[in-house]
């Protein structure tokens, strides 16, 4: 009786922690929200009289270089990873950011801000047609403020249910590594 149950429980172990593995993606380390609060700190120290809107999960991109033509754009970073964990090679990582969409008081897209995933950091801004850069060097863009700043609660259920799922995710990637070794 007791193998039994033992067998069972380690069998709903591994396919706990296969699961784990396989759907395990560590995501951006800078969230949505915080992107969101990051590009309206932009924003503010700039003096424009615009909002940040929070982006939606499709609007984490990678900057990548296509190794065939040479040409830098950014993709929704899920059609990267695929190409990475499929080893087509068509696609060198540059970098991955949240694309911030800023608005106007009348609801008006006016531009958008690119908020490094990684660091926080601002990496472009295009604004009215302007278009800010970081400084050769790839230096970001400077700016006043950390993105503490408090945001409406839009997706925060959502981000807290994904957190909640990551750190399980987590926990059983941990205890498969310390019993493999």
């Amino acid at each position: 009786m007791y193998l039994k149950n033992f067998a069972k429980l380690l069998s709903i172990l591994t396919v706990l922690v296969f699961l784990g593995t396989v759907s395990a993606d560590s995501g951006p380390i800078i969230e949505r929200a915080q992107a969101t609060a990051l590009a309206q700190d932009y924003l503010d120290s700039k003096g424009l009289p615009y909002t940040a809107m929070t982006p939606a999960y499709s609007d984490w991109k990678a900057k990548v270089r296509v190794n065939k033509t040479g040409e830098v754009k950014w993709i929704p970073f899920g059609e990267y990873k695929e190409d990475a964990f499929e080893g087509t090679g068509k696609y060198k990582y540059i970098a991955d950011a949240w694309v911030v969409r800023v608005r106007d008081s009348s609801g008006n897209i006016v531009g958008t801000i690119y908020v490094d995933a990684e660091s926080g950091k601002i990496i472009s801004a295009k604004i009215d047609g302007k278009t800010e850069t970081g400084s050769s060097g790839g230096k970001p863009l400077t700016y006043t403020g950390n993105g503490t700043g408090t945001e409406e609660a839009q997706g925060g259920v959502l981000e807290a249910i994904q957190g909640f799922i990551n750190s399980i995710i987590q926990f059983f990637q941990n205890l498969f590594g310390s019993v493999t070794g």
